[in-house]
């Protein structure tokens, strides 16, 4: 009867994640497709390898909701014929979009360009 009980809760939660990642990603796709703009994913696939060897299972489930969030953005934007782009994590929040500056931790999470003066999050810059 536990066993069952476990199964059970283990399906809804599986359900639950897909259901979340089903809805950010249409959300994700309607966004790019409104703004005429490219989806651009960091290739994770190193940090994926990496927290394996970590003994943090939470870091490993928090990769593998990242991957079928992931997952669910770029079917939903290959069904609207949007362009996705993947690129090597390194570094990518800091180079300025704009003019390929060297960006400087400005606090409060932002990144600031001091040659053309952009100012933008440090989870959204990318170069």
């Amino acid at each position: 009867m536990l066993g069952e009980l476990l199964k059970d809760h283990g399906e809804r939660t599986r359900n639950i994640s897909w259901d979340y990642a089903h809805k950010i990603g249409d959300l994700g796709a309607k966004l790019a497709l409104k703004h005429s703009s490219i989806i651009i994913f960091e290739d994770l696939d190193k940090l994926r390898k990496n927290a394996k060897k970590s003994r943090r299972s939470n870091k490993k489930l928090s990769l593998w909701f990242c991957r079928r969030i992931q997952f669910c953005i770029e079917y939903k934007a290959k069904e609207r014929g949007l362009r996705l782009i993947r690129v090597d994590p390194k570094e990518t929040s800091y180079t300025c979009p704009r003019c390929s500056s060297k960006l400087v931790d400005s606090g409060q999470r932002t990144l600031k360009c001091n040659n053309c003066s952009f100012i933008g999050d440090r989870d959204v810059v990318l170069r």
